[in-house]
């Protein structure tokens, strides 16, 4: 019988966002005979597909649940959330109000997308399969609602698979608003398997207890390879980002620092990728204007991901920065690395398993300012050719190693498969 994988993103593969999993889904998806993705946060009538997935693979986003108030929502999903995952409600409202409240909320959207997931996908479609792969690409809802999958539409829970990667938001509970984030115990008594991308954030998880061994295993992101460039430096400081603009990447920060090096006499060209929101873009550029005028500043917004990878390999880039204060890993360092460029990052999340000070870049604070950046820069840009070229090397051999897209995913994807032998042999021998 044929072996299916469902996974389950935000986004992708409509409308923009985790370009990410572009490098991966052609590995994964070969590893199965059928895989269907479904995104959480994209309903139907808005999902407009922007990718290509391979021909075993097919995309359906929910549809929209009944426009209500999400207070609303919440009080009307509670006798279901009761009847199906009560454990979802980790919070007593007398002891902690907040808590109990973010609770009630995410509990109410996990039911209600599974509600509307059981339309895309039914009990009778899974049965049909030897064993199922539910792979959720955040500890957040997907995790949550691939765990209702298994347990209300699979004829035979052994044959079901529920795992899940974990980045930074939905780790760390110090970035999110209330320093909270819900259903921790309910994910990890309920996955099989939790895949952090970092270090960083596998010791969080650890700290609230690996339910049995081997369940939470660190599996890093990659980047494809690309080619090796001879790099060139002028008197121009050739400087790339790339992230969207929401406040924790610290736009302004990075457009502060480029002042500084003004300041300080150097002869600056910034290229930023990233953000597709007019607004945000309008701001950076009113920033720019006022803090760096003597700077060639681009803001060139959102790119496709081939012309993203790029941008990296021009020879007169001289280095690329990341202000973030809070990462998982990131994904355009690592493309920056592939490219062989050295890199000025903060301290966030697993960040600095990646860039190391003095070897390929410069790691600053988190807690930093703009002129410890602008430090960090000019460490970078002034180093003699020597020291240059080796952070160049350094740069690329750390791809090589930790970032190699065929590698890790490779690897990942063979995983996976093993996972759904085992799951289909503990059915067969039940």
């Amino acid at each position: 019988m044929a072996r299916a994988l469902v996974m389950l993103t935000d986004n992708y593969p409509f409308n923009v966002g985790e370009e990410f999993i572009e490098q991966e889904i052609d590995v994964v998806c070969a590893q199965f005979d059928k895989v269907l993705i479904i995104p959480m946060r994209t309903r139907r009538a808005d999902a407009k597909q922007t990718r290509a997935l391979p021909a075993n693979a097919v995309a359906v986003a929910p549809a929209s649940s009944v426009p209500l108030p999400w207070w609303a929502t919440t009080v009307l999903r509670v006798p279901q959330v009761l009847m199906r995952a009560p454990s979802l409600y980790e919070n007593c409202p007398f002891k902690d109000r907040t808590r109990a409240l973010i609770d009630a909320r995410f509990s109410a959207n996990a039911v209600d997308l599974f509600n509307q997931v059981r339309k895309i996908i039914s009990k009778e479609v899974l049965s049909q399969f030897e064993s199922v792969v539910f792979y959720a690409y955040w500890l957040h809802t997907p995790a949550a609602v691939g765990v209702l999958m298994r347990r209300y539409l699979m004829d035979d829970a052994r044959k079901g698979v529920v795992v899940s990667r974990a980045h930074a938001y939905d780790v760390d509970e110090r970035d999110s608003r209330y320093k909270y984030l819900p259903a921790r115990r309910f994910l990890l008594d309920e996955l099989d398997h939790i895949y952090p991308i970092s270090n960083y954030a596998a010791q969080f998880l650890r700290d609230h207890g690996e339910r049995r061994p081997g369940q939470i295993q660190v599996r890093r992101l990659g980047v494809p390879e690309v080619p090796v460039v001879d790099r060139k430096r002028s008197q121009t400081v050739s400087i790339l980002s790339c992230s969207h603009m929401a406040p924790y990447k610290r736009i302004d920060l990075m457009t502060e620092a480029i002042g500084e090096l003004e300041k300080r006499g150097w002869n600056v060209h910034w290229r930023h990728i990233g953000e597709s929101n007019p607004d945000r873009l309008a701001h950076a550029r009113e920033l720019a204007d006022r803090l760096c005028p003597r700077s060639t500043v681009e803001f060139l917004g959102h790119l496709p991901n081939a012309e993203t990878r790029r941008r990296y390999s021009a020879p007169d880039i001289t280095l690329f920065l990341n202000t973030s204060d809070g990462e998982g890993v990131p994904v355009s360092v690592m493309e920056a690395q592939a490219a062989g460029l050295p890199v000025v990052a903060t301290a966030a999340g697993g960040t600095p398993e990646i860039v190391r000070h003095g070897v390929n870049g410069a790691v600053v604070p988190v807690q930093t300012s703009a002129a410890e950046i602008a430090d960090a820069i000019e460490k970078v840009a002034g180093a003699d050719d020597g020291a240059y070229q080796r952070m160049c090397e350094a740069a690329r051999q750390t791809w090589s190693q930790m970032s190699n897209a065929r590698r890790q995913y490779e690897d990942f994807a063979q995983h996976l498969a093993e996972l759904s032998h085992e799951a289909a042999r503990r059915a067969r021998s039940a």
